[in-house]
């Protein structure tokens, strides 16, 4: 297993602010921790609940409206509504990604090119993401099962209270950053290549190479 684990006080979606991205599905999630904390403790206040929530990434559109309006109507009933930070450049985000506290949320649907994950293997920074193929193969296999959840609101707010109460682990990656992303790299550049010859010899790219379903 990983490193040993950290309080958590902020959970924070890191990504395009869009439906593909999985906002929907880390929205209610949210709120159905929330609401299973309260419960938990007879009752209590939403204020009164130990975490802050904040999307970082730019705003795009979630089923179909702008993402700030959406965010909007779907918090208008949270006692603190969820921070907002869609203008910080990368580097920026990454730093204050790396700052105690604060756990990654990657929650998406569908995921072609996970670097996201693979800056957090490289920095550090304690998260949790959807289990979907070309994730878990970048993780070390002893830490997987410890950050990955299925992709529906049930398991992410079930996996999200684990971590809440055990505290966020910092995964290992199965290879070095750098032996990733040469992989990733290598593998698009072998896509675009096949689509070139392709479209030159006017052929189907699909009958010569089989892309990954993420």
């Amino acid at each position: 297993m990983g490193s040993s684990r950290m309080g958590v006080s902020e959970v924070v979606f890191f990504g395009r602010i869009e439906t593909r991205k999985g906002v929907p599905l880390f929205m209610q999630g949210v709120e159905m921790a929330r609401t299973m904390i309260i419960q938990e403790h007879d009752g209590s206040h939403m204020d009164r609940i130990a975490f802050n929530v904040t999307l970082l990434g730019r705003l795009d559109y979630v089923n179909h409206v702008m993402a700030k309006r959406w965010l909007d109507e779907r918090a208008s009933k949270w006692p603190l509504p969820p921070k907002v930070m869609s203008s910080l450049s990368r580097d920026d985000a990454l730093r204050y990604l790396t700052q105690e506290g604060r756990l990654v949320v990657i929650p998406s649907a569908v995921e072609n090119s996970p670097y996201t994950v693979l800056e957090c293997l490289e920095l550090g920074i304690p998260f949790i993401a959807s289990d979907l193929i070309g994730i878990r193969e970048l993780i070390h296999e002893d830490d997987a099962d410890h950050v990955l959840f299925k992709p529906n609101p049930k398991s992410f707010s079930s996996f999200l209270l684990k971590v809440l109460r055990d505290g966020a682990m910092v995964a290992r990656p199965r290879m070095s950053a750098p032996a990733a992303r040469d992989g990733w790299s290598a593998f698009h550049r072998l896509v675009a290549n096949k689509a070139l010859q392709a479209q030159e010899a006017g052929q189907d790219l699909r009958r010569d190479i089989q892309l990954p379903l993420v």
